[in-house]
Order: structure tokens, then sequence, then C-alpha cells
């Protein structure tokens, strides 16, 4: 289940359902994997300027603890390929602003 005061998001992939969550670990790790901050990134999901794996990368380091695995970015980038990136964009562009507290 989602708590949205936290920021969470549940997001499809693959037919599977998980939960995007965030706090200032997370950002920071977003932010040191891709070397841009995440204003930034966000700025990019409005201008259509994310690649693949940006996307990746934040779903990987934002993904809730699935079983005992943790999923890699190669494992969720083919789940991203599999669902279609415009299917996940709407759910990654709602997270990613709930987690600065903005709308872009």
């Amino acid at each position: 289940m989602t708590n949205k005061n936290r920021g969470e998001i549940s997001i499809n992939l693959s037919g599977r359902e998980f939960i995007l969550h965030t706090n200032f670990q997370i950002l920071c790790k977003i932010e040191a994997s891709l070397n841009k901050s995440i204003i930034a990134i966000i700025s990019g999901l409005s201008s259509n300027n994310l690649t693949m794996m940006e996307m990746a990368t934040i779903i990987t380091h934002s993904i809730k603890e699935v079983d005992s695995q943790p999923l890699t970015t190669d494992e969720i980038g083919s789940m991203i390929l599999q669902t279609g990136t415009v299917n996940i964009l709407p759910d990654l562009i709602k997270f990613l602003e709930r987690s600065v507290g903005f709308q872009i």
C-alpha cells in the first residue's frame, strides 16, 4: 500500500506492481549516480529529455525492497522496455514531483 503523504507512488513494470519511495539518501544516490541535481532531472522530464539509463537508475534507487533480492538497473531497464517508456513516464514524473514537493 502506498503512502502518498510520504511521496510514495505505485508503478507497474512488466505486469508487476512496485512502490517507489524517497528520502534524502535516495535522492542523493540518484544525483550521484546520474551526476545531475534532482531539479535538473525533473527539468529533463518536463522537456522529454530523459534517457533510459536515467529512468532505470531513478527507479532502481527508489523501489522498495522486493522479496529478498534487490533488482539491478539492467533488470529494471528490461522491465521499462517491456512496459513501454510512454506508459511509465506519467508515474515517474508524479513521483519525482512529490519527492521535492512541487510540480513542473
